[in-house]
């Protein structure tokens, strides 16, 4: 079997509705086979929303490795005021969170494009962020983090949910080395976030 990240178009697509709660609020999104969590709120990505719910992410978002889209998709319905970009290498993924987005009426402050990393990402954001693909190991993950500092803002900040168990330390001593200002600000579970800004 393939792993989430990657595209497999053999695999019969067999669509279908999850519906979540966050803070109170409830929400539907459509998922399928081949895609990352596909039949629930995975709990890293719940951790990071919680974490950002309230929090000022400025006028712009990237939400790397998206999946359907929970995430960037929570994150821009808290914060009416944002522009939010969806990425994703897997383009299952991708179709549907344009599903998603049209589910939730984000209308045009939202899009969505197949993107191994930041490749076809094209604008400038003023919050990252990541649920990275631990499974593809630290090269791929190492890079979301690394080049992330080309596509913030002034003042921007990335934003990632690690498992401790997963390298949440190494990852935090790694951030140090790329960016001024490397914090944990939110831990449950075996989750740590980190926020990294220069």
């Amino acid at each position: 079997m393939g792993h989430y990240f990657e595209n497999n178009a053999d695999l019969a697509s067999k669509p279908h509705e999850i519906a979540l709660e966050v803070r109170g609020r409830a929400f539907t999104f459509v998922t399928d086979r081949g895609v990352f969590s596909k039949n629930h709120l995975d709990l890293g990505s719940r951790i990071l929303i919680e974490t950002l719910y309230d929090k000022d992410l400025g006028a712009s978002l990237l939400d790397l490795g998206c999946g359907w889209g929970p995430l960037g998709i929570i994150l821009a319905l808290s914060h009416p005021n944002i522009t939010l970009t969806l990425t994703d290498i897997n383009a299952r993924a991708l179709e549907l969170a344009k599903a998603n987005i049209i589910r939730h009426h984000l209308g045009a402050r939202a899009s969505a494009v197949v993107s191994d990393g930041y490749q076809n990402v094209t604008g400038m954001y003023d919050t990252i962020v990541t649920n990275p693909p631990v499974r593809a190991g630290k090269g791929v993950i190492y890079g979301f983090y690394r080049e992330a500092k080309r596509f913030l803002n002034p003042g921007g900040s990335l934003y990632l949910v690690i498992r401790k168990a997963q390298g949440a330390v190494s990852t935090m001593a790694y951030l140090q080395t790329i960016y001024r200002h490397v914090q944990m600000v939110d831990r449950a579970h075996g989750y740590h976030v980190y926020q990294a800004h220069d």
